[in-house]
Formats: structure tokens, sequence, C-alpha cells
């Protein structure tokens, strides 16, 4: 299941975040619904969809990627952290965090300090 998709700035690429089909069946309690949230890994693909790679390890609980001005770089929260990799998938560094949240959750919008820092 796709989620969370940005366009690079110049338009060529997308990167979005994957998780396995939510079936309500496999997931009925809090805790498999949170393994499940903590599965979800970065993608990206030509803006058409083609060639999709994976850019992050399985089940990295990966949300809400962001590109950098200049297209090379993605920033994305994980593990309660903000995380930075390379467009090609080169490794990946933690750049901020961990963050204390109230639900055990990371929500980084707009208005955080690194994030708009890394948007310019």
């Amino acid at each position: 299941m796709p989620a969370d998709p940005v366009f690079s700035p110049a338009g060529r690429q997308i990167a979005f975040v994957t998780a396995p089909n939510l079936d309500s069946k496999e997931y009925p309690n809090a805790e498999k619904y949170k393994a499940w949230t903590s599965s979800f890994t970065l993608w990206v693909a030509h803006s058409d969809g083609s060639e999709a790679r994976i850019l992050t390890p399985v089940a990295s609980d990966v949300k809400q990627p962001q590109w950098s001005k200049d297209g090379q770089y993605i920033m994305y929260a994980a593990d309660n952290c903000l995380w930075i990799i390379d467009a090609e998938g080169n490794a990946s560094h933690k750049i901020a965090g961990p963050f204390s949240t109230s639900n055990d959750q990371a929500n980084y919008y707009e208005g955080n300090g690194a994030w708009d820092w890394f948007k310019g």
C-alpha cells in the first residue's frame, strides 16, 4: 500500500512509503496495527511509476518523505527521528532526534526547525 507520495523538485521522480496491504482481520488489535505501521519503507520511482526501487531497509517505520531543493536527498521521519538519504539510496544518516512524543508516533509537519531548514 503506497502512502505519502511527494514529487522531486524537477518532477521527474516520486518518493513514497509502502507497507503491506492492511486487512483488518489480520490486524485486529493495537499491537498488531503498530507492528504494521512500523513496516513502512521508503521507495523512489520515475514520476510515471516505472523503475521503482527501495531505499530503506524493510520494517524501518518510514513516514513523510521530503525532497531537498536540489533533488539529491530525501529527508524522512523514522523511529521518532529525522533521517537523510541520497536519492540513489546510499547510507542514511540520522540528523535529528529522537523526539519525545505523547502517543508513540512522531509527526514532523511544517514548522519543525530541521524540516524547514532542509526544505530551504
